[in-house]
């Protein structure tokens, strides 16, 4: 599917189009959309009516990038991987239903209305983007290496790894394994695939040395696109 081929939605029917939003969405999504109030050009919004069913999405493969923005009125349902890859830093993908993906690639907004349900989730927009969840979230792993996430439902998880940020879930959180820092080698080691990882080295703020440990972003991305899993046990 071309999501270039939707229709274009005029920035002024876009709060009639979300009015029926909870507050707590509503606001994610209006953050999300006033980060171009100060551009001279509007952005380019594509509007699908009713449920979305793909093999998989890459948008930078799949067509040219010719919005900014992507709102479908109903369920995303991937059967591989999606992939939220804006044009522009401040675009991204909101949905106004549930999402199910086998796997996740987030590098920039991505807003979803109901529940969410995925095998694998990676996001990482260099702290420039937000994954907001306004029911529950379902995953096997759930990974964050620079991207605010807010669930406003319950997190089920069998390893949560917020290796930079802190994912902030307003429900209950159940997880088997809870990675707070890049620098739990062990632990870290432990779940994940060590071809997938990459160390570095640095120095904290009282200039001692600290190591960590990352998803190296060519072969854990490669991972989630072919559907394997990147846990050390498999699924």
């Amino acid at each position: 599917m071309k999501i270039n081929h939707l229709p274009l939605l005029n920035g002024d029917e876009l709060p009639a189009r979300l009015a029926e939003l909870t507050s707590g969405i509503a606001d994610a999504v209006a953050e999300l959309f006033n980060r171009h109030d100060d551009d001279a050009e509007q952005p380019a919004i594509r509007w699908h009516s009713g449920d979305l069913h793909l093999p998989a999405f890459f948008p930078d493969e799949h067509d040219s990038h010719e919005y900014d923005y992507l709102i479908v009125d109903g369920d995303v349902i991937v059967e591989g991987c999606l992939a939220v890859s804006p044009q522009r830093e401040d675009g991204g993908i909101v949905v106004l239903g549930r999402l199910q993906a086998d796997t996740l690639i987030c590098w920039g907004g991505l807003i979803v209305r109901d529940d969410v349900r995925i095998r694998h989730a990676y996001c990482s927009s260099g702290n420039d983007g937000a994954f907001v969840v306004g029911g529950d979230l379902t995953a096997l792993t759930l990974v964050e290496t620079g991207e605010f996430i807010h669930v406003h439902g319950d997190l089920d998880a069998r390893c949560l790894a917020s290796l930079q940020n802190f994912v902030q879930v307003d429900g209950d959180t159940r997880c088997d394994c809870r990675i707070d820092s890049a620098q739990a080698e062990d632990l870290i080691k432990r779940m994940f695939a060590p071809d997938l990882l990459k160390g570095f080295e640095g120095v904290d703020n009282d200039g001692q040395r600290i190591v960590g440990w990352y998803p190296d972003d060519d072969a854990y991305l490669a991972c989630l696109r072919q559907g394997r899993s990147p846990l050390r046990s498999g699924d």
